[in-house]
C-alpha cells in the first residue's frame, strides 16, 4: 500500500529457507511429537505478486501393513488484528478491523491456499522411516484493496490420507497423523515469523457526490455536504480524518461514529463518508462567501493528499442586484406633463419640461434580496447640485408585481435641468445607487453600471465671448512680431514686451473690463484701459489667463454669461550668443607700443567666457606681437585686453596682423586686422623723415585724448 510509503518494497522472491527450516521429530526424552525451528522467527516483508521460499523435514513411521498415503502440510497466514502500522504523524490508518484469512497466500501463483502433498509408497511388509524434505515457494496473492497486512506465517500438518494398514505415526511417538480436512486443524502449528504483505496500490480519496448538486449553489442559511471517497474501497482499515473550513461561521456537522468529535472514519462499512456545513441564517454582509474545506489525518497537522480543498460557494440570499441589472431609459413629457414613452430623449431643456426617468431593477431567477424591498436613489455627479431637482426620487420597488422569468420591476422618477447664467457645455450626470430597505441583512450598496446622462440644452445668451485658442494664439504672436520688429529674430527674450488690446480678443457690444495673471516668473503682466502689458522677464515658460467681464448684477461662483476667460502660453528666450571683437580708432601700431583689443557680448553671458585671439592672416607672424585671451565675466557683456607689438632691431616694412577670437564650442567673432610699423628707421631724406614723425606724432595725441 501507498500512502506515504507504508513498508519498503523488496524484491520478486524472498527466500526464507534457513529461517523456516523445519522438523517434524521426536525430542530425546520428549512424551510427544512436534514442530521445532532451527533459528530464531524473525520478521520479513514480502510485496503482494511476489513470493518467497521455504523448506521444512518430516519425519515418521510406518508400519510393516502401512498401504501409503498423502501426507498434507498447510502454509498458513494469520493477519494480527491487535498490531498496527499506525504513526498518527505520517497519517496512516488505525489497525485493521477484520482479519485478511488464508486467501492472502498460495502454494502456486494463483489458488486459494499454500497446500503441499507429499506421497509416502506402501510399506511392503516391512516397517520404514519415512524422511521427506521439501523446499516450496509460496506466493503472495494480489487483492484489490490498497492495505497493508501485518500477520504471522505457520506451517501444519493437517491431512493424511491412507489406502490401508495402520496409520503414520511420528517417529518414536505412538501418535499417529489423522486425518483433518482444514488447515486449522493437524498436527503443529510452527510459527515461523512474522510476514508484513507490503501492498503496492496507491491509496486514493477523493470528492464524491455534493449537496446541492452542482451547478447549484447553497445559500445562506441552507446546509450543504459533500463526500470523501477512498479509492480503492477500505477493506480492514478505518481511516480517520477530520475536515476543517477557512471561515469560522460556517460549521460543521454530522460526524461519525465511531469514531467521533469532530473525526470521521473512512472504512469497509462506510467508503462513502459525508461532512455537512451549516452556515448562518443572516451574516449581514450582502455578499456571496467562498468557504474552503480541507481535510486531515485525525490528530495530526497532516492534510490527506492526493485531494485538494473544496471551495463552496454560498449565494448569499439578501444580495443587491448587479451593477448592469439597474438600468433605465429617458422619456420626455406630454402637453399633460405625463410621460411619453413613444420620445426616448437624451437631452433636456434648461428650465423647460421634465424628463421622466424609467428606473428597471431586475432581481434575478432567484429574487434576491429576498422578501426585502429596495430604495434607488439619483445622487448627483460632483458639482452638479445646483443645475437639477427630482421629484418622486428615490424609488421604492416592492417585492410585489414582480414580473418575468428575472422578476423586473418598472419605477419613474422626474427630473428639471435649473435656469442659470452658465454658458459653458453641460452633461447632467445621476447614478442610481440601489440599498436594501433591511438594515439587519448588511450594509452597502449598488451603483448601476451606467448613471443617468442627460445633455443640457443652454438657452443663455452670452453678454461677451471670448476668442478661440488658434485665433488667440495667431494675435498674441502678431502683437509679439510687432513690437519685435527690426531685431533681427524671431525670439522673444528677456526685456522685450508687447501689448494686448481687449478688443483683439472678445467681442461683446459693452466696455468689456480685463484682468490678466502670470503663472510664473518668466513674464510679467500689467494692465491699463483695456490693454494688457506682456514683458519678458526671464527665460521660461508661464501660462497667461486674462478674463474678461462686462457690467452685470448676476453674480456667481460658475462661469457666467458676462465673463469669458482665455488662456495661452508664452516662452521666453534665451538669444544665441555672439561676440564681437573691437579695436582703438587708429589700427597702426609701432614696434614696443600697445592697443586694447574690446570683446563685446549680444547679452550677459551665464558664465565666465573665454575669448582666444588668433592669427588668421597678415605679413606678420606671432614672433611680431603677444596678446592675451579676453575673459568676459559671468553676468558682463565685454571683457578687454593688450595687444603689443614687438620690438626688435632688423629693419623691415610695414606688417599686417589680421586677428580672430574663438569661443565656446568652436563659435568665432570677427576679424580684426592691425598695422605694425618698424621703429628703426634708415637714414630717408629729410621730408620722409618729417612725414612719419609726424604721422606717428597724431596717432600717439589721438590716443592720448582716448585715455583722458
Amino acid at each position: 500500500m501507498r500512502i506515504g510509503s507504508m513498508f519498503a518494497r523488496v524484491g520478486s522472491v524472498l527466500k526464507w529457507a534457513a529461517l523456516l527450516g523445519v522438523v517434524v521429530a521426536l525430542g530425546a526424552g520428549s512424551a510427544s511429537a512436534q514442530f521445532t525451528s532451527t533459528t530464531a522467527a524473525t520478521s520479513r516483508t514480502v510485496t503482494e505478486g511476489d513470493s518467497l521460499e521455504i523448506s521444512y523435514e518430516i519425519k515418521a513411521n510406518a508400519a510393516a501393513d502401512y498401504g501409503g498415503g498423502t501426507i498434507t502440510v498447510w502454509a498458513v497466514y494469520d493477519p494480527d488484528p491487535t498490531k498496527s502500522s499506525t504513526d498518527p504523524s505520517s497519517g496512516r490508518p488505525t489497525p485493521p478491523d477484520g482479519n485478511a484469512g488464508g486467501g492472502d497466500i498460495s502454494g502456486g501463483s494463483s489458488g486459494p491456499a499454500a497446500m503441499f502433498q507429499h506421497a509416502v509408497t506402501a510399506s511392503g511388509g516391512a516397517a520404514k522411516e519415512v524422511d521427506i524434505k521439501h523446499t516450496q515457494s509460496v506466493f503472495i496473492l494480489a487483492d484489490a484493496d490498497a492495505e497493508d497486512e501485518i500477520g504471522t506465517l505457520h506451517l501444519r500438518i493437517t491431512a493424511v490420507a491412507t489406502t490401508s494398514g495402520t496409520a503414520l505415526t511420528y517417529r518414536d511417538d505412538d501418535v499417529g497423523i489423522t486425518a483433518c480436512a482444514a488447515a486449522d486443524c493437524g498436527k503443529g502449528n510452527i510459527a515461523l515469523g512474522t510476514l508484513m504483505i507490503d501492498d503496492p496500490h496507491e491509496q486514493e480519496f477523493k470528492w464524491g457526490s455534493r449537496s446541492p448538486a452542482a451547478p447549484n449553489k447553497p445559500t445562506e442559511g441552507q446546509e450543504a455536504s459533500i463526500t470523501i471517497t477512498a479509492d480503492p474501497a477500505p477493506v480492514d482499515y478505518i481511516w480517520n480524518m477530520n475536515a476543517r473550513t477557512d471561515n469560522p461561521a460556517y460549521g460543521l456537522s454530522g460526524t461519525d461514529t465511531p469514531p467521533s468529535n469532530g473525526i470521521k472514519g473512512v472504512r469497509a462499512s462506510a467508503p462513502f463518508v459525508p461532512w455537512n456545513l451549516d452556515p448562518a441564517d443572516v451574516d449581514g454582509n450582502r455578499e456571496d462567501d467562498e468557504v474552503e474545506l480541507s481535510l486531515y489525518f485525525a490528530g495530526t497537522s497532516r492534510m490527506v493528499p492526493g485531494i485538494e480543498p473544496y471551495t463552496f460557494t454560498f449565494t448569499d440570499i439578501h444580495g443587491l442586484p448587479e451593477p448592469d441589472k439597474i438600468t433605465w431609459k429617458a422619456y420626455g413629457s406630454k402637453a399633460n406633463g405625463t410621460i411619453d414613452t413613444n420620445n426616448e430623449v437624451e437631452s433636456i431643456t434648461e428650465g423647460g419640461d421634465p424628463v421622466h426617468v424609467r428606473v428597471t431593477v431586475e432581481r434575478g431567477a432567484d429574487g434576491y434580496p429576498s422578501g426585502e424591498n429596495i430604495s434607488v436613489a439619483a445622487v448627483p455627479g460632483e458639482g452638479l447640485a445646483m443645475d437639477y431637482r427630482t421629484e418622486d426620487a428615490p424609488l421604492t420597488f416592492t417585492t410585489s408585481d414582480l414580473s418575468g422569468a428575472n422578476n423586473s420591476q418598472n419605477k419613474t422618477f422626474k427630473v428639471w435641468a435649473l435656469e442659470d447664467n452658465d454658458i459653458a457645455m453641460e452633461d447632467l450626470v445621476l447614478n442610481l445607487v440601489a440599498t436594501g430597505a433591511t438594515a439587519a441583512n448588511g450594509s452597502g450598496d449598488t451603483t448601476a453600471a451606467n448613471p443617468v446622462m442627460l445633455t443640457i440644452n443652454d438657452e443663455t445668451v452670452p453678454l461677451l465671448t471670448a476668442m478661440t485658442g488658434e485665433m488667440v494664439m495667431e494675435t498674441v504672436n502678431a502683437a509679439r512680431m510687432a513690437a519685435a520688429a527690426g531685431d533681427g529674430n524671431d525670439l522673444w527674450t528677456p526685456g522685450e514686451m508687447f501689448e494686448l488690446d481687449s478688443d483683439d480678443l472678445f467681442t461683446s457690444d459693452m466696455t468689456v473690463d480685463v484682468a490678466a495673471r502670470s503663472s510664473g516668473a518668466a513674464v510679467g503682466v500689467s494692465t491699463h484701459s483695456g490693454m494688457v502689458m506682456l514683458e519678458a522677464m526671464e527665460v521660461g515658460t508661464a501660462t497667461i489667463t486674462i478674463t474678461g467681464t462686462v457690467a452685470s448684477s448676476f453674480t456667481s461662483t460658475q462661469t457666467v454669461d458676462n465673463i469669458a476667460t482665455i488662456e495661452f502660453d508664452l516662452e521666453v528666450d534665451e538669444l544665441p550668443l555672439a561676440i564681437t571683437l573691437s579695436g582703438p580708432d587708429d589700427m597702426n601700431i609701432a614696434e614696443g607700443m600697445s592697443a586694447t583689443v574690446t570683446a563685446t557680448a549680444n547679452r550677459a553671458v551665464n558664465a565666465d567666457t573665454r575669448v582666444e585671439l588668433n592669427l588668421v592672416g597678415g605679413s606678420g607672424s606671432p614672433a611680431d606681437y603677444s596678446v592675451e585671451s579676453i575673459m568676459i565675466r559671468s553676468g558682463q557683456t565685454t571683457g578687454t585686453t593688450m595687444l603689443t607689438a614687438t620690438e626688435d632691431s632688423m629693419e623691415e616694412a610695414m606688417e599686417t596682423l589680421e586677428l580672430e577670437g574663438t569661443f565656446g564650442s568652436g563659435m568665432k567673432t570677427n576679424k580684426l586686422t592691425f598695422n605694425i610699423w618698424d621703429a628703426a628707421v634708415p637714414a630717408l631724406p629729410i621730408i620722409a623723415q618729417l612725414l612719419l614723425a609726424a604721422f606717428l606724432a597724431v596717432g600717439g595725441y589721438r590716443r592720448y585724448l582716448r585715455r583722458r
